[in-house]
């Protein structure tokens, strides 16, 4: 959502330069450490964090994916992409009475191998 509305304009000529690169896929990790000797386990979760607030994902994602985007728009259009996004999040991630549930996945990794190995 937040890179499809980045590519509209009058955004995109602002935005174009930022990727979208969020870390590292998760079958990286696995082919990192076992070709060094480690034993892997590797799972994916998701999260449910209930989110309290007005427009409580846009709040969570503004101090981290939404960062760069925003910090990129100079002052009116960066209020006016604000909008969109949280219109857009909004419908998303519809406020509920007990709060706004939003999914946040993670994966995990769990590296080992016998001491005295390197």
């Amino acid at each position: 959502m937040l890179r499809d509305i980045a590519a509209e304009e009058p955004y995109a000529e602002h935005t174009a330069d930022i990727t979208g690169d969020r870390g590292t896929q998760p079958l990286a990790y696995p082919a990192r450490f076992a070709d060094q000797g480690w034993d892997v386990d590797l799972w994916e979760t998701t999260y449910f964090h209930v989110l309290p607030g007005d427009d409580p994902v846009f709040d969570w994602t503004s101090g981290t994916g939404a960062r760069p985007y925003l910090q990129a728009l100079p002052t009116g259009l960066r209020e006016q992409f604000a909008d969109r996004y949280r219109a857009a999040l909004r419908l998303a991630y519809p406020r509920q009475t007990w709060g706004t549930a939003f999914p946040f996945r993670r994966t995990l990794v769990v590296a080992r191998r016998e001491a005295g190995l390197r």
